[in-house]
């Protein structure tokens, strides 16, 4: 039995090109996501089995204090980015 609604080939490759644009967002969001949760678990797991005095001092070596405004921006782009992208267009 044929399809009684006949498609045109440029509808097609339109609805074509738009879904794998759209798999692309996803993809890139479900991977942004997934390497945000598991930081979140490594870190959640060093604060339990560190000493608190060996996170400090990591802390202080990876330059938390002396870049924090460049740390934090980074992480609220990230966030927004993830916001956009999950809620957005």
């Amino acid at each position: 039995m044929k399809n009684s609604t006949p498609r045109r080939p440029t509808t097609t490759k339109i609805e074509s090109r738009l879904s794998k644009d759209m798999s692309r967002q996803i993809d890139a969001l479900a991977i942004a996501v997934t390497l945000v949760g598991w930081m979140g678990l490594l870190k959640g797991v060093a604060l339990l089995t560190v000493p608190p005095s060996a996170m400090a001092s990591a802390y202080k070596s990876a330059g938390f204090e002396r870049y924090f405004r460049a740390w934090m921006g980074v992480v609220l782009a990230l966030g927004l980015w993830m916001a956009w992208e999950a809620f957005g267009a």
